[in-house]
């Protein structure tokens, strides 16, 4: 599940992966669990027909006074070596019950212990993923915003030089003026100068770039 969970895109599925550990390490516990139980249950079926050969070998050996092929001595030759061959399949089926019982507990601290280092890793895997997004979002906020006051500005910028644009043209009316020009008198030139140093001033404020020397200038306009 590593190379997933380095790979996951967002920050739920990170959450979701280390959610599923524990599910995961209980079915592999379960596995190794049917495993042992499955070889259990072979290793007592087969040592089983192995006690079992041997105690049908013993009835088939009769001795000679009954009519058999063996003398007293080779009958108890034959009990002594099967009981000596009894006690070392119990010893070895006792050996291998502990191995597989010292094997299933191994298996659990393994699997546990693997599990708590990768709930760590992800963890902090997440943590940086949830920033990483976090950052991504302000990002990409910062981003509009910047693009909104880029399209403002562009408006703000535009209307004040089709208003100074109208102020030169005023000017010149009031200054020269023809048959072909706009009749103005110089109050209302005034009043419309007044209103594109307003809007002058709006654009210097939003620039930061107004002049303290020429404050005064604005606030007679007001």
């Amino acid at each position: 599940m590593g190379s997933a969970l380095i790979g996951a895109a967002k920050t739920e599925k990170l959450v979701s992966f280390t959610e599923s550990l524990h599910s995961e390490l209980l079915n592999h516990l379960e596995n190794i669990q049917i495993s042992l139980r499955s070889y259990r249950n072979y290793l007592e079926e087969s040592l089983g027909k192995l006690r079992d050969s041997n105690v049908d070998f013993l009835k088939t050996c009769r001795l000679f006074s009954e009519g058999g092929n063996f003398s007293p001595e080779e009958m108890q030759f034959f009990c002594k070596r099967l009981q000596k061959e009894c006690e070392r399949i119990d010893s070895f089926e006792g050996s291998v019950m502990v191995d597989m019982e010292k094997m299933e507990s191994d298996y659990f601290e393994q699997a546990t212990e693997i599990i708590s280092q990768s709930e760590t890793k992800f963890r902090y895997l997440s943590m940086d993923r949830a920033f990483m997004e976090k950052i991504q979002r302000f990002l990409t906020n910062l981003q509009v915003k910047i693009k909104s006051e880029v399209a403002n500005s562009n408006v703000q910028a535009v209307t004040l030089n089709s208003s100074l644009e109208k102020l030169h043209q005023k000017i010149d009316a009031c200054a020269h003026p023809t048959a072909d020009k706009e009749a103005l008198t110089s109050e209302e030139l005034y009043d419309f100068s007044r209103k594109v140093l307003k809007e002058l001033k709006k654009r210097s404020q939003y620039l930061d770039c107004l002049l303290v020397n020429v404050t005064s200038l604005y606030d007679n306009v007001r």
